[in-house]
């Protein structure tokens, strides 16, 4: 499956407004300055088909810098075994906020000769055409699989070996016969399992170096000793009479003890009275004090009330004396109106015309002396009715602020004497605790008297567990010694156990020697089994080699999965020009050998002149980016 890129056009893709290039040759250099787009080219490739930059890191910023809406776009045209195919992807931004963040949606819309599709579809569709998007970046980008884990490095590179088993390998080897017999019947695998499930036994059994069954041997030497008799009797009637003594004690301290439960018993049913006793005058202190609170809450209301009636009645008091001042002044003014009405005479002036200053005739004079005595017997008349009426006023306020100064001076004694009662001090705690004192204090004596039983008793009790102790090492000083005694004679059965116990220790050394080769032939097939693997990795690459396994310094040997070139491992070693061919190596052989070949993009070739670039080995398009002033 051969995969040749045709052109790539890009509309607003990071820097690039929109540039179209075309690619007619299956080698083909694009040279520019820094920050030209070349970079962003490849970026293009790869974001089209696995969603990375060139540096393989997911979903990059594609969108230009300056430019708030747009769409980003790239479309590729491509022979797939020379069939026509092209590929678009566009992404669409919608940024919406809130609570003051914003947030940033993208979307990606894909099309296949025109005709749009979702991702998926899109997927299906170039999977049928043969792309591989599993592997696509390994086989596209000269980095992508130097990048790998290790693990995953080596699963790729092994998948290349062809099927050999352990059988196979280990029919071309001398020295591994008895692994190879095994091999017959079991895989490796079993075989390893079978034979450390051997050693595990014999270590459990016999130990690492024989120490289990040496130990076992070396004890019963040690019992074939002289024994004296007597003496073991003598020390065994000594021990008896000591586990006697040390049980009576027991029983005495047994005795106390139970007297110790009894009154410790005693006194948790006491504690428990003296609690209940407690809580419940906590409970009535905690009533009382409420049922105080309420009443002096109660004295305060009444108080303030009181208060606000007394400054009410002040206050009217005030305003009486202020009407009485008035209706003095109102008399006053009234008597004066009065007294200057009745002095008031008729103005002979009033009987002359202002015109012709003649004097009106008798009639008009006697009309204007009867108007101007009845105006003033009518100013006399109010001025008597307003002195009348301000004297009744005055007489009914003075009785109203009588009864005033009555209720005041009653509100005042009740206001003093609810001060006595709000100031007289009432303590609920000491209430409470004159009612239950003398059965507290009963209870508490009691207690203080059992403490004192029991100190009595503790300071004459024997350490219980000390004798117990005591009693068990005397228990084992006395059947070391019946022991003693029943083996006294029993050498002969110990040499024939010694016996049996060296013929044992013959059969797992055997053993163990056994399984350690079997375990040693299979390592050394196994490593016959990776070198044949790695001469057959290597044989699909042409510049480089791998070393999958190697050495320590301990000597132990390990897994591992690094790039040669010659003597020199890939990287520093190197220099850019040959670091440059090696993994174009790597990716050209693993495109042959998964048979799809893709157009490769490599960065940064500005280290390869004409004769590195002749030397490179690819069998599919290259497209070489390199820096150029």
């Amino acid at each position: 499956m051969n995969f040749k890129i045709k052109s790539i056009s890009l509309e607003n893709f990071k820097g690039i407004k929109s540039k179209t290039i075309e690619f007619d040759s299956k080698l083909h250099r694009i040279e520019g300055k820094n920050a030209t787009g070349k970079t962003t080219l490849a970026t293009a490739y790869f974001w089209v088909f696995c969603n990375t930059d060139y540096d393989l890191k997911s979903n990059p910023a594609i969108f230009p810098l300056d430019v708030e809406e747009c769409t980003p776009s790239v479309e590729i045209e491509m022979l797939v075994d020379d069939k026509p195919v092209k590929i678009c992807k566009k992404q669409t931004r919608k940024v919406t906020e809130s609570n003051g963040t914003k947030k940033v949606a993208l979307t990606n819309s894909y099309f296949v000769n025109d005709v749009p599709m979702a991702e998926r579809d899109m997927t299906k569709k170039l999977s049928d055409l043969g792309f591989d998007f599993e592997n696509f970046s390994i086989l596209a980008n000269p980095n992508a699989f130097l990048l790998e884990k290790k693990d995953i490095q080596r699963k790729i590179l092994f998948s290349m070996v062809s099927a050999y088993t352990d059988l196979d390998i280990a029919d071309k080897m001398d020295g591994v016969d008895e692994a190879k017999e095994l091999l017959s019947n079991y895989t490796a695998d079993e075989i390893k399992a079978m034979q450390n499930a051997t050693l595990k036994k014999i270590t459990e059994n016999y130990g690492k170096k024989g120490e289990l069954l040496n130990s076992k041997i070396e004890g019963l030497e040690l019992s074939k000793v002289d024994m004296d008799f007597a003496e073991l009797e003598l020390q065994k009637n000594t021990i008896k009479e000591q586990i006697e003594k040390n049980q009576d004690a027991q029983r005495v301290a047994n005795l106390i003890l139970a007297d110790l439960d009894k009154i410790k018993d005693k006194q948790l049913s006491i504690q428990f009275e003296l609690s209940g006793i407690e809580q419940k005058a906590k409970a009535e202190k905690e009533a009382l004090e409420k049922k105080l609170f309420i009443e002096k809450r109660e004295l305060d209301e009444k108080a303030t009330d009181l208060d606000r009636q007394i400054a009410h009645m002040k206050a009217e008091v005030t305003i009486y004396e202020d009407s009485f001042k008035h209706s003095e002044t109102e008399k006053k003014r009234f008597e004066e109106i009065l007294a200057q009405a009745q002095a008031m005479v008729f103005d002979v002036s009033q009987t002359i015309c202002p015109v012709c200053h003649r004097v009106y005739e008798q009639s008009k004079v006697d009309e204007i002396k009867a108007e101007f005595e009845k105006q003033k017997m009518v100013t006399i008349g109010n001025a008597e009715n307003a002195i009348k009426s301000n004297r009744s006023m005055l007489a009914i306020k003075k009785s109203e602020k009588a009864d005033l100064d009555r209720k005041l001076e009653k509100a005042i004694n009740d206001r003093a004497e609810l001060q006595k009662a709000i100031d007289m001090p009432c303590d609920a705690s000491e209430v409470v605790v004159n009612t239950y004192d003398d059965e507290i204090s009963r209870l508490k004596a009691e207690i203080e008297k059992n403490k004192s039983v029991m100190d009595e008793k503790q300071s004459g009790l024997p350490n219980v567990a000390e004798l117990k102790a005591e009693e068990l090492n005397l228990n084992t000083q006395l059947r070391e010694t019946e022991i003693k005694l029943s083996k006294a004679d029993d050498n002969n059965r110990i040499d024939e156990k010694i016996g049996e116990l060296r013929q044992l220790q013959m059969v797992y050394e055997q053993d163990r020697a056994n399984a350690e080769k079997v375990l040693y032939q299979l390592d050394m097939i196994q490593r016959e089994k990776n070198l044949v693997a790695t001469e057959e990795i290597n044989k699909h690459f042409a510049l480089v080699h791998w070393k999958m396994f190697d050495y320590l310094k301990n000597g132990s040997y390990t897994e591992t999965c690094v790039p040669m070139v010659g003597d020199k491992e890939l990287g520093a070693a190197l220099n850019n020009a040959m670091q440059i061919r090696a993994k174009i190596d790597i990716c050209n052989s693993l495109q042959n050998f998964y048979d799809i070949h893709y157009p490769i993009f490599l960065d940064n070739s500005e280290a390869l002149d004409n004769e590195n670039q002749n030397q490179l080995v690819a069998d599919t398009q290259l497209i070489l980016l390199s820096v150029k002033d």
